[in-house]
């Protein structure tokens, strides 16, 4: 187990470039919360990788989430044309995050928060969202190769999303809190599964 999470560590210190870890000086209860994390969540991906950094006032533009998972994390800064590819992202905070012209695709989303993070011209591909706080999200788009295809949010809080300009006819609502939109019909649990999203 201590392996696995110093491996886990190492990934993360080599997605921000920082310096090498003393890996002797391991925080046990820390070990034990990463176990926990691990148990729990609905695809592990060998990780977390990155788990409890909180890199509040950082720039991370331009960074790559390939294939890892992410745990427990504060995303709270500049992610302008990150990457979130075969991702999983479980219990974190992006909350008045700059994911301007972001890219998701295939990409795992849980229990975590975008509440009044600006997510215009981004584009998300085969990607969900589960039980997470979209509260007054800007999914603005002036770009035409800026898409939401095949994208579902289930159980999310959707409140106040701007989405103008925005094709909704690939993405699913299942059981979401949000205004009434002109030609967007929420769907029950059991409606997931549609012509082109699998669940």
């Amino acid at each position: 187990l201590i392996e696995m999470f110093a491996q886990s560590t190492r990934s993360m210190y080599e997605l921000l470039s920082q310096s090498k870890l003393d890996l002797g000086s391991c925080d046990p209860q820390r070990l034990t919360r990463w176990a926990l994390a691990r148990q729990q969540s609905r695809e592990a991906l060998g990780g977390p990788h990155v788990f409890e950094l909180d890199s509040a006032g950082s720039d991370l533009s331009f960074a790559e989430f390939l294939g890892i998972h992410v745990a427990q994390c504060r995303f709270i800064t500049r992610l302008q044309r990150a990457r979130f590819v075969g991702a999983v992202i479980e219990e974190t905070d992006f909350t008045y995050s700059d994911l301007r012209d972001s890219q998701w695709q295939g990409t795992e989303v849980y229990r975590s928060a975008l509440r009044h993070s600006c997510l215009v011209d981004a584009s998300l591909e085969r990607t969900t969202f589960r039980n997470c706080d979209l509260r007054d999200v800007d999914l603005t788009v002036g770009r035409r190769d800026a898409l939401l295809a095949d994208v579902r949010f289930i159980s999310c809080d959707l409140r106040g999303i701007d989405w103008t300009g925005r094709d909704l006819s690939r993405v699913a609502f299942v059981e979401c809190r949000m205004e009434p939109m002109c030609a967007v019909v929420p769907q029950k649990a059991d409606d997931s599964r549609d012509g082109h999203l699998d669940s």
